[in-house]
């Protein structure tokens, strides 16, 4: 449904909005929650325990890799 705008689908695009405001609605009222995000530095050593410990199971969030700017 990602495309359903390029597609000129009607029918999809009333889900995808259905499907938003259902995402928005549950988030206001607390049925869902917003994942703990934890930073992972820009290193292969950092990024492969990373996706190790994701692979592994067992880990609940989101790991966002930090990339600074020089």
């Amino acid at each position: 449904l990602g495309g359903a705008w390029l597609a000129n689908s009607l029918c999809a695009q009333q889900k995808m909005s259905f499907m938003g405001n259902l995402l928005l609605d549950n988030l206001a009222s607390g049925s869902i929650k917003i994942p703990q995000i934890s930073e992972v530095e820009f290193n292969a050593s950092s990024i492969s325990q990373a996706l190790n410990k994701q692979i592994a199971g067992g880990f609940t969030g989101k790991q966002v890799v930090k990339v600074s700017h020089a």
